[in-house]
């Protein structure tokens, strides 16, 4: 039986986090062909506290190596630039960089796997235009697996659903924007990857002057869920409405909710709708679970979301430019997203006073979402990947 080492950050509470145990799941279904190790890693500042419900998970956590195995496949999710030939065969997972451009040193890292797999047309691109741009040969084979999301509202508990009512008590209007990801507050608002800035001035100027204004609620933190976190984000909250006459309302939900509770904030009634203004996504999970919702999704018409979004009425308009400061893993030529706040402001506006319409057309792109990117189908897709690359060796 093959020796497989399988290192990540399998209990970090984000997006690489979620991934990281996805893939886990599917290592998992294949003891018959593997001894398997893994290995957690810390993943940038993200807290490592989430609560594992697999057992089998847990046990192959406390499958510790003597340090005499023979690798014969090493699998690595994380940066470009970490990772490294330890194996006989080396699988690099990533989510490459949220810019048009990687640096020269994560081309060189991926030559050094055998297989690089990404989760979007998007990141695969990056690859591809680093290695041309940088004057180098992209040797590795790379395979577009896509994420998936297990979203199964029937299993949602009255006790996660209380939760969130709770918490949505105090907002008083009916009608609800929703955008859910990491701020970067103590950053210049134009080097914020998330862009949520500009997402709450822009939704204050477009309906301050309206008489029935609908409310803004932001899922998000900076880098923990921490008491001081929280005074951080909600003291940038208060500072941007200060700023502005009569805004209108914004409401801050900080702090970590399990998956079922997350869907139950998706699907709350006051929720009508999501929106995203990221500057770039390598995949885009919380936009994607967002259309699973079937409720209108909104995003930047850039990178990975572009893969399970394809109607422009849902995206956002706006114009490449250069990252304003130097990020991992990144090209000083990169560039990433800014949105159009006119388009955006038209965005809120025609959702708002139209919604069934966007309603209507967010149908096929939810059911669509929802068969491509079940635990199963992404599971065959992997197991293809395995099949044809790893056990055939």
């Amino acid at each position: 039986m093959k020796t497989l080492f399988y290192e990540a950050p399998i209990t970090s509470l984000s997006g690489y986090g979620e991934h990281s145990r996805e893939i886990a799941s599917y290592l998992l279904k294949m003891t018959e062909e593997f001894n398997l190790y893994f290995i957690e890693t810390q993943w940038g500042t993200s807290q490592h506290s989430f609560k594992l419900d697999n057992n089998q998970l847990k046990l192959a956590l406390k499958n510790k190596p003597t340090g005499d195995e023979l690798i014969d496949i090493y699998v690595k999710v994380g940066l470009p630039e970490e990772f490294v030939n330890v194996g006989k065969f080396n699988v690099g997972i990533s989510a490459v960089v949220e810019a048009s451009v990687c640096s020269k040193d994560s081309i060189l890292k991926c030559n050094l796997m055998d297989l690089i797999i990404v989760p979007s047309a998007f990141c695969k691109s990056v690859l591809e235009t680093s290695a041309a741009k940088h004057g180098l040969v992209l040797s590795t084979n790379i395979q577009v697996i896509p994420q998936c999301v297990n979203y199964q509202t029937k299993i949602s508990s009255h006790a996660d659903r209380s939760i969130i009512d709770d918490n949505l008590t105090v907002v008083d209007e009916e009608f609800c924007f929703l955008s859910v990801g990491e701020w970067n507050v103590s950053d210049q608002s134009n080097c914020d990857r998330k862009n949520i800035e500009t997402l709450v001035r822009t939704f204050i100027k477009t309906f301050q002057d309206y008489e029935n204004r609908p409310g803004l609620v932001l899922k998000t933190h900076y880098t923990n869920y921490c008491e001081h976190d929280y005074d951080k984000v909600y003291t940038k909250i208060k500072n941007i409405l200060d700023s502005f006459n009569n805004p209108p309302s914004v409401y801050l939900l900080h702090g970590h909710l399990a998956k079922q509770q997350l869907i139950s904030l998706y699907e709350h009634e006051k929720i009508k709708c999501h929106i995203y203004c990221s500057r770039g996504e390598g995949f885009g999970r919380s936009i994607l679970e967002s259309t699973l919702s079937g409720k209108p999704t909104f995003t930047s018409n850039w990178s990975g979301p572009l893969d399970f979004i394809h109607d422009e009425s849902f995206l956002i308009q706006g114009n490449l430019t250069q990252v304003p400061h130097s990020l991992g893993g990144v090209d000083t030529s990169a560039e990433w997203y800014e949105v159009s706040t006119e388009s955006l402001a038209e965005k809120f506006k025609n959702v708002f006073e139209t919604y069934e319409e966007y309603l209507n057309k967010m149908k096929n792109i939810s059911t669509e979402n929802k068969i491509k990117h079940t635990a199963n189908e992404v599971y065959r897709q992997y197991k293809e990947v395995f099949n044809s690359y790893i056990l055939s060796e």
